[in-house]
């Protein structure tokens, strides 16, 4: 049998190079995060509610990777290094739309990985410390800082429980009542530049609820909260573009329902008895 010694001298040192490779892969190790949570000064900062979904994963400063909690990290890169994790949300309420949330500071430390280690972090966060509260309304207070245009038929009223404390804002139109809107008071201290504004609130409605501003007279509708089947659901929108568009005028947010009679594509109307409650609403910036 003749042996093709060109062919042999290629394979064998390819056959030991693979050897080699198997023998020095580098068993990662492994760093869990189940949760992600939020703690607050009630008084300054209002609700530690969240809804932080994802962590992103930074190692010397470098983003590493992200992903939905809980969740578990192969780290390759050993011995001691600094790291930060971020907390993710749905901006807008909306699953395909995800980024870090630059409000809550960053969970920041340093660990020493070996091969094989399995390190468990659950980090709990607070704002960011530039965050300006422009605006919060928990409705556990005696009044309510809202107004309401001659057009809206009820105004918030005061429901027990709330989402959590004592009470949230009950949107509460009954059969022959078809419109309200709720405007905040005019939100002084925006910034003008490209900085984040966000809102913050926590819903639970069977309707659409209507979210937006007025810059000026203007109404300038954006969002729609959905309805939530009886559970309450935590959303972070964003203002950003909104505001920077505008920031020559007098800007206020707004939430309204409009009562739908007319089926769409989808056969949907309003109920008979429309119950929303809105909780916890935080305009914030920096």
């Amino acid at each position: 049998m003749k042996v093709n010694l060109g062919i042999l001298a290629i394979c064998v040192p390819l056959l030991f190079s693979c050897n080699k490779e198997k023998q020095q892969a580098i068993v990662p190790a492994y760093l869990s995060v189940n949760d992600i949570s939020l703690k607050t000064d009630y008084a300054t900062q209002g609700s530690a509610s969240e809804a932080i979904n994802d962590a992103w994963l930074y190692i010397d400063g470098n983003f590493y990777a992200a992903t939905e909690l809980p969740c578990e990290f192969p780290v390759n890169k050993l011995g001691k290094h600094d790291v930060t994790i971020r907390p993710g949300i749905k901006v807008n309420g909306i699953t395909n739309l995800r980024n870090y949330y630059r409000f809550y500071q960053p969970f920041d430390t340093t660990i020493v990985f070996s091969s094989g280690q399995q390190i468990n972090i659950n980090p709990v966060l607070e704002y960011n410390p530039a965050t300006v509260f422009e605006f919060m309304e928990d409705f556990e207070n005696a009044g309510i800082n809202f107004t309401y245009p001659s057009s809206s038929q009820v105004n918030f009223v005061k429901s027990s429980p709330g989402f959590e404390g004592s009470y949230s804002g009950l949107i509460d139109l009954t059969s022959g009542l078809d419109y309200f809107e709720a405007q905040t008071p005019v939100l002084t201290n925006l910034p003008n530049d490209d900085s984040d504004v966000f809102l913050e609130i926590n819903a639970k409605t069977n309707d659409l609820i209507l979210v937006g501003i007025y810059a000026g007279s203007q109404q300038v509708p954006m969002y729609y909260i959905n309805e939530s089947d009886g559970k309450w659901n935590k959303i972070y929108f964003s203002l950003n573009e909104a505001v920077q568009k505008y920031s020559s005028y007098d800007i206020k947010v707004f939430f309204s329902i409009q009562r739908d009679t007319n089926p769409d594509d989808d056969g949907r109307t309003s109920p008979d008895h429309i119950q929303a409650y809105l909780d916890n609403i935080k305009i914030i910036h920096f």
